[in-house]
């Protein structure tokens, strides 16, 4: 089972979506590399109905990057799981449980901070995620692609370490955000 997981508990009775800024969703930092999503939610689930939980690691090495997300079905709940888990210990480590910052940008466009330690508000649009990359994709053949958009500072396409085959997605880093801006349109 891969550690990245996104586990998702809703029911037809939820009453609809819930808005990203309505207070359920929190942003779990300075979390152990040990950490997964069973560990994430027996942590949580005490303080009321999660409905999504996803834990976030890194697409190279696997690991954990130390921050996760986790989603409750009402907002008296979020605020009671950060009133009592917000500076707890685990593992060593210090929680920063807080309200997640919904980026409000465009979904095909997925913006990465420059910083893995923490989500800022500030977010640096000259860095795209690209998927559904064919099996035979490498980093050079991607460059191939999207050098004709602009100057291109930085790329690579995640490879599974044993087969040395694309996993299917990968990262590209423009000088101008305007470039990368025309390269998803």
């Amino acid at each position: 089972m891969s550690k990245r997981q996104e586990l998702s508990f809703s029911s037809p009775y939820d009453g609809g979506m819930l808005k990203e800024g309505d207070g359920t969703n929190l942003f779990v930092g300075n979390l152990p590399l040990s950490m997964t999503s069973h560990k994430l939610i027996e942590l949580f689930l005490p303080f009321g109905r999660i409905i999504r939980s996803r834990v976030v690691d890194d697409c190279f090495t696997g690991l954990s990057k130390g921050y996760d997300f986790v989603k409750y079905s009402d907002p008296q709940c979020a605020a009671e799981a950060i009133k009592c888990m917000n500076g707890r210990m685990v593992e060593g480590k210090v929680l920063e449980v807080r309200v997640a910052e919904s980026s409000g940008s465009n979904p095909s466009v997925h913006a990465v901070p420059e910083t893995n330690h923490q989500p800022t508000k500030q977010m640096d649009r000259s860095n795209l995620y690209v998927h559904n990359l064919p099996l035979q994709m490498n980093t050079d053949k991607l460059l191939d692609l999207f050098v004709p958009y602009g100057q291109v500072t930085s790329a690579k396409v995640a490879m599974d370490y044993t087969s040395r085959i694309s996993k299917g997605y990968g990262f590209l880093k423009f000088s101008d955000p305007h470039d990368a801006a025309n390269a998803v349109m």
